[in-house]
């Protein structure tokens, strides 16, 4: 059951978000379909759930996380047992893109057993934040702020090699 879906449109070549939302899963009732946004970010908060994707199967609790990508078969669902919550970011830009790319989870597409409790407040702050935009605040600079923030984390924590095109003028 879907407590939250916001989709938004894509305005910048740098950063968007795209959609965020939270899923309270109903006992083995689940999802399976072909990707079509360009990158979708889940962090379980709560319970137990099953992701499926390239012939492998991962059993996900609280804390693991999955990136579903543009063009991927996937299936998810959660336990009957404990069915799990999930919350989710969905995330597009060439920029942001790039940064996203300098962690291991674009590779993997899975992270289990690690420590995102950083990660998951992040991710709960840009959903509980897109509830709040209008235009007499300025909660979309907040998000923005937070999804480079998720993006600098996900690469801290779960980094992998890359290049950096900086050119240091003295």
């Amino acid at each position: 059951m879907q407590v939250l879906w916001k989709k938004f449109s894509k305005k910048l070549i740098d950063a968007n978000l795209v959609e965020c939302g939270i899923e309270v899963g109903v006992p083995n009732v689940g999802y399976n379909y072909t990707v079509f946004q360009t990158s979708v970010i889940h962090i379980v908060t709560h319970g137990e759930g099953i992701f499926k994707y390239n012939g492998q199967s991962f059993n996900l609790k609280k804390g693991d996380m999955f990136l579903l990508e543009k063009g991927m078969e996937v299936e998810y669902k959660p336990s009957f047992s404990k069915p799990w919550t999930y919350y989710w970011v969905g995330i597009s830009g060439k920029q942001i893109l790039d940064y996203l790319a300098r962690s291991y989870i674009v590779d993997d597409h899975v992270i289990k057993g690690k420590d995102t409790s950083e990660i998951k407040k992040t991710i709960q702050n840009i959903c509980n934040l897109s509830k709040t935009i209008a235009s007499s605040n300025s909660h979309d600079i907040l998000i923005m702020q937070h999804i480079y923030q998720l993006v600098y984390m996900l690469q801290e924590q779960f980094p992998k090699n890359f290049s950096v095109n900086v050119d240091i003028v003295n």
